[in-house]
């Protein structure tokens, strides 16, 4: 009658203990599923924006350069047109030297 007595409990803890870690892994993997959706957008701007080199832009002339000034305006560049507006209003035309390559 009585052999039942601790053991009960000792079972519900244990599958409380296994409930909160499935919780647990569940809460994990919903976070790590958030953090690479902001990755995949953050990468997706960035390639909108031209973050990878092109084989064009790598294979490009030298650059005339005047003091630490190029002859390469930022016109020339395929920017988007939030970038060349900014440009623009910072008062910007040419690039550097280092800009330019």
């Amino acid at each position: 009658m009585g052999g039942d007595g601790g053991g009960g409990s000792s079972e519900k803890k244990m599958k409380k203990a296994k409930k909160e870690r499935r919780e647990s892994t569940e809460e994990d993997e919903r976070r790590a599923k958030k953090r690479a959706k902001k990755e995949r957008a953050a990468a997706a701007a960035a390639d909108s924006e031209g973050g990878d080199e092109s084989e064009e832009e790598r294979d490009r002339a030298p650059v005339k350069v005047d003091g630490i000034l190029s002859a390469t305006t930022f016109a020339s560049l395929e920017l988007s047109k939030p970038t060349m507006r900014g440009i623009e209003a910072m008062g910007f035309t040419t690039m550097t030297e280092v800009q330019a390559r």
